[in-house]
């Protein structure tokens, strides 16, 4: 739990908000001093002006926002990666407990 909470430290949309200690889903925005109701990623969404749940922040720097914008892109690109690859994981992994199964089955036929 301890390290759960040092990863999203240290995500580096905390250093564009801090947490509010009185909600711990709340942040405050530095840059234009706008509270939102919302976690890390909602944060970096208005940061990087991104429509839909959140208002775009119009006092971020153009080069803050087209980071952030790559960096998000990047982060949707590995979680989609990591999701494939652990469903290819699950897959081999029940093919084997199949076969598994299939050769205890032939073995106590013909015993």
């Amino acid at each position: 739990m301890v390290e759960e909470k040092c990863a999203l430290i240290d995500d580096i949309g905390w250093h564009f908000g801090t947490p509010r200690q009185d909600k711990s889903r709340n942040s405050i925005l530095s840059r234009c001093g706008k509270v939102m109701s919302c976690g890390i990623t909602r944060l970096k969404d208005h940061l990087a002006r991104i429509p839909g749940e959140v208002t775009g922040c119009g006092k971020v720097a153009t080069l803050v926002r087209e980071n952030m914008m790559e960096l998000m892109r990047e982060n949707k690109v590995k979680k989609k990666d990591l999701r494939k690859r652990k469903e290819e994981f699950m897959s081999g992994l029940k093919e084997g407990m199949n076969m598994m199964k299939f050769k205890i089955s032939w073995m106590r036929m013909h015993i």
